[in-house]
Parts: structure tokens; C-alpha cells; sequence
């Protein structure tokens, strides 16, 4: 019961980390797809551990493994090295190749076998793009033969470096491609890994992993390999839009700051400009009223009750102004 609680929170996580990117999707890939392959992932993992007792391979006689020999050598990095082990006897014990008496099958039926288990090893599941190939030199596959326990090394090595979580997923992450080299000894592994949009085009980058490939090794595609990155991909030109959007952007935004400055400018004219206009109609007003007063010509003199009316027509203009439909040619006020 234990193990089946490890096993659905292993899948849980898994698949919340989907859940939550971009409603559903992460990258293009459908959230269905991904649960689908979190659930293999799951169930090879239950099925790689659900014997608990691990039964040694038929092999050669060998006094001394090569795990062994390092271990004593370098203690200090035992305990890593009994890890990767380990997890590489699940490998076996999940694919059945501890049932198989290696000292009665050919070179090519070995390969042919550690081959499909490779393969068969899954990437974890926020790792659905990745591709890695494999490379086991001559003296490898006769060193592998010959002691189960480097053979475990192996596979140990493979899966724990397939079950890494990828931090990155759901970021605009492309996936990986990854290059493992072994050989003799544990001394002799050799490992790189780069983006699958390295040196800035996603044909560039294929075009080395293509090359690193070429000739006896086992290549393993995550599902979704082909999804991403599109073969196209062109970062600089990626980057050179996102430049061209930026500017685009930075030129609108000055456009409306300066236009919302020019209405703000506007505005404080028109304010003075009818202020000047009211006060000098007052002042015409008062004028007018004086003249009246002293006896002077009564034809040009305005009714003063249209002192009165005049701040309300003030108040008429300035909204005028304010919905845009104020003539700065009309004198009539």
C-alpha cells in the first residue's frame, strides 16, 4: 500500500507540474498526450520495483566487478556508485534481463537485448522533447557481458540521468539532446548535452547531435521529440522580431504620451484664452455701464443684464470645449 501511495504522488506531481502551465497545454503538447505519458512513466517505474527481490543475472563468472574495484578506489564516492547500480537492477529486473544466461548468447543477440531496454528506459515527464544517444565502445559491451553489476551501472546511470526533472518546462524550453559514451570502466563515461536550438537554429543544432550519432549507437526520443523546436527555429530571428515588437511598442507609447501631453497643452490654452475673453467682456461691460451712466450715446450701450448671463455661457463653452465640439472662430460669445 505504501508503494502504491509513492507511486500516485510520483504521478501527481508529475502531472501537476502540466496542470498548471498555460491552462492545460505546455507547448503545443495537449494535456491528454501528457497525462497518457505520465501514466506509462508511472507504470514502468511501479514495474521496475515491484519485485523485492532482486535476482542476480546469469553471467559469466566474474571474482571481481567493476563497480567493485571502483568503489574501492574511491570511497568516497561509493555510495553514489551502489545508487546508480541499483536503480540499473530495476532496469533489469523490469525488462527480464536478470532471467537470461548471457554466456550462452552472442554478442549481437547482447546488444540487440541491452538495446531495447535502453530504448525502452522512459524520459521524465516534463522532459517530453528530449532526445539521447547512447555510445558503448567494443570493450563496453564486452565489459557489460562479462559483469551484471557494471551492466546495472549502465542502465542505473541511463535512467537516473532520464529522470531529472527539467526546471525549465513550461518556459519556452525546446528539450535537449544528450550524448552518453561508455566504455570499460566507469572511468571511461563520457557525457554533454545542449540545447535542441544550440548556436541559435534548431537545423544547426539537429545537424551535431545527427553527426554524434552516426555509426553503432543507440539513440532514444522522448514522445514528443518532433513537437519541438520548429524545424525552421531561428533565434536571432526570434530575437530580432521580439527587438522590432519592442521598439513598435516603445514608438506608440511615446506617440500617446505626446499626445496626451499636446491635449493637456491645449487645454491650459483654452482655459486662458476664455478667461482673457471673459474678462474683457466684463471690462467691455463695465465700460458700457459707465458710459450709460454719464449720459453718453445709449445706442451703443449693451443691455446690462447680459453681465448677468455671461458666466453661464462661459460654463456653456468650456463643455462644449470638454466633449470637442467647441469653434475657437466663433466670436458670438
Amino acid at each position: 500500500m505504501a508503494r502504491e501511495s509513492i507511486y500516485m504522488r510520483k504521478l501527481v506531481d508529475m502531472l501537476f507540474s502540466i496542470c498548471r502551465v498555460n491552462g492545460g497545454k505546455a507547448m503545443g503538447i495537449t494535456i491528454n498526450q501528457n497525462i497518457t505519458y505520465a501514466v506509462n512513466y508511472a507504470t514502468n517505474l511501479k514495474k521496475a520495483t515491484e519485485k523485492s527481490d532482486y535476482a542476480y543475472p546469469k553471467t559469466l563468472s566474474k571474482e571481481n566487478s567493476i563497480v567493485d574495484e571502483y568503489c574501492a578506489r574511491k570511497p568516497e564516492n561509493a555510495s553514489v556508485m551502489r545508487k546508480w547500480m541499483k536503480a540499473g537492477q530495476e532496469v533489469q529486473t523490469a525488462f527480464g534481463l536478470n532471467e537470461v544466461d548471457r554466456s550462452e548468447m552472442s554478442m549481437a543477440e547482447y546488444k540487440n537485448m541491452i538495446t531495447e531496454s535502453i530504448a525502452g528506459i522512459p524520459f521524465h515527464m516534463t522532459r517530453p522533447y528530449d532526445e539521447e544517444t547512447v555510445i558503448i565502445s567494443d570493450e563496453g559491451w564486452e565489459a557489460m557481458k562479462e559483469d551484471p553489476e557494471y551492466e546495472a551501472w549502465v542502465l542505473g546511470y541511463i535512467k537516473t540521468n532520464r529522470d531529472v526533472k527539467n526546471p525549465f518546462f513550461g518556459m519556452g524550453d525546446m528539450g535537449s539532446y544528450s550524448v552518453e559514451t561508455f566504455g570499460a570502466r566507469i572511468e571511461d563515461r563520457k557525457g554533454y548535452g545542449y540545447s535542441k536550438i544550440y548556436g541559435g537554429t534548431a537545423a544547426g543544432a539537429r545537424s551535431m547531435f545527427q553527426s554524434a550519432s552516426a555509426g553503432g549507437s543507440i539513440t532514444t526520443r522522448a514522445p514528443q521529440a518532433d513537437a519541438q523546436p520548429p524545424k525552421d527555429y531561428n533565434l536571432w530571428e526570434e530575437r530580432a522580431k521580439e527587438k522590432r515588437a519592442k521598439q513598435k511598442k516603445q514608438q506608440h507609447e511615446e506617440m500617446l504620451e505626446e499626445l496626451l501631453q499636446s491635449r493637456i497643452n491645449y487645454r491650459s490654452r483654452m482655459n486662458e484664452l476664455l478667461t482673457q475673453k471673459y474678462y474683457a467682456q466684463v471690462d467691455y461691460q463695465k465700460q458700457l455701464n459707465s458710459d450709460f451712466l454719464q449720459g453718453q450715446d445709449v445706442n451703443k450701450i449693451q443691455s446690462p443684464l447680459k453681465t448677468n448671463s455671461l458666466m453661464g455661457n462661459m460654463e456653456n463653452i468650456i463643455s462644449n470645449y470638454e466633449i470637442g465640439t467647441f469653434d475657437m472662430s466663433d466670436n458670438n460669445f
